[in-house]
């Protein structure tokens, strides 16, 4: 019996092929349909890795003028750097320079004033400064003090006696005190 049914279905399979025949030609249209859109995708992939290395040789040279770019920047400003440190440079000296011309001129102005010569104003400023005072405090003693005298000789002024006094004893107190050998 067993037989029979084997035989039957070899039978059935060998000679009626008609039931399988249809089923048989979808699954090949469906593997054609298949392998074309494998096809597609294959050609799609590769397209995609091509666009996508020359995207990357873009990003490349991007970086590459980004960077450069960077470079002449900081160039730029390191020179510009030394370039503001010779202007400030030349600022400080030319005020320094300006300053002494003025000490000069102040100087030489009052030894007019006083009929005093500048070295010898001169070094009685740097006495007060060394003790102490101030070169301008030492230029208003003297002037002071030339002022008075002034004010004695023209009217004759005993007040004047006494601040002449008392302005020489503040002079004299900043002065060191030197004895003969």
């Amino acid at each position: 019996m067993t037989t029979n049914i084997v035989e039957q279905m070899l039978v059935e399979l060998m000679l009626d092929t008609s039931k399988y025949t249809a089923q048989a030609d979808k699954a090949e249209k469906k593997n054609q349909a298949l392998e074309k859109s494998l096809d597609k995708t294959e050609k799609a992939s590769k397209q995609a890795g091509k666009a996508n290395e020359e995207l990357a040789k873009k990003y490349h040279s991007s970086i590459e003028q980004t960077a450069k770019f960077g470079q002449a920047i900081a160039k730029v400003t390191k020179e510009l750097t030394g370039f503001f440190a010779v202007i400030i440079g030349s600022t400080g000296l030319f005020k320094l320079a300006n300053d002494a011309a003025h000490a000069n001129m102040e100087v030489s102005k009052l030894s007019g004033q006083l009929g005093m010569a500048t070295a010898s104003i001169t070094d009685w400023q740097n006495a007060a400064g060394a003790f102490g005072g101030s070169a301008q405090g030492m230029t208003a003693s003297l002037t002071g003090i030339k002022q008075a005298m002034n004010g004695l000789v023209m009217f004759g002024d005993a007040l004047a006696c006494c601040l002449i006094s008392m302005l020489w004893a503040s002079v004299l107190l900043m002065m060191p005190v030197r004895f003969a050998n």
